[in-house]
């Protein structure tokens, strides 16, 4: 789901708009509320994919969520882009869910970029440790390992949720395209364990 962080931002970019300018803004629909959330529609591979997108003045968002259905529930991938008055930012995360999901999680392990394309662990809704794969200037880094991502999420009673993936290979392809790129045959299923 997109960020309650970023609709908040947004929101209270406009707070100070004029009234005038206000009529004009195009209304954003709390996707939290029962019924709100878009319909899953099936792609020709059998995978489902949940498209959405946001807009105010200044701000815009995509989201989309893509699943194949496993043994053990869903196998999928959230990939989001925003833009915040030209700051563009971009979120990918991979993740098993028992059930078609309604969010993406917030714990776990989530590859982000704005400036930077950097890895991190969050719990509870907070980042607990990050790595800056390639910083603003291309220099690269050596990313995580999966094997260190898993020991230390069970080390830190982080949930399974979010997932270890190559965030630079998942990143180069949001980057060479768009959201709408996960929907395609360039994007498999997500390797999670």
């Amino acid at each position: 789901m997109l960020s309650r962080r970023w609709l908040l931002i947004a929101g209270g970019l406009c707070s100070s708009c004029g009234a005038a300018d206000q009529a004009s803004h195009k209304t954003v629909v709390s996707l939290d509320e029962p019924g709100n959330h878009p319909a899953w529609s099936r792609l020709p591979d059998g995978s489902q994919v949940r498209r959405e997108a946001q807009s105010i003045e200044g701000y815009s968002a995509q989201q989309v969520t893509r699943c194949w259905r496993g043994t053990n529930g869903y196998d999928c991938w959230s990939v989001s882009q925003r833009n915040l008055r030209g700051m563009a930012s971009a979120s990918i995360t991979a993740f098993r869910s028992a059930v078609l999901p309604t969010a993406e999680p917030t714990d776990g392990y989530h590859c982000e970029h704005d400036v930077a394309l950097v890895e991190s662990i969050n719990r509870g809704g907070q980042q607990l440790t990050s790595n800056m794969i390639v910083d603003a200037l291309g220099q690269r880094r050596r990313a995580w390992s999966r094997s260190f991502t898993t020991a230390f999420k069970k080390d830190n009673g982080v949930p399974g949720e979010g997932q270890w993936f190559d965030c630079e290979r998942a990143w180069r392809r949001l980057s060479d395209g768009s959201t709408e790129t996960f929907t395609t045959t360039l994007v498999g299923r997500p390797p999670l364990m």
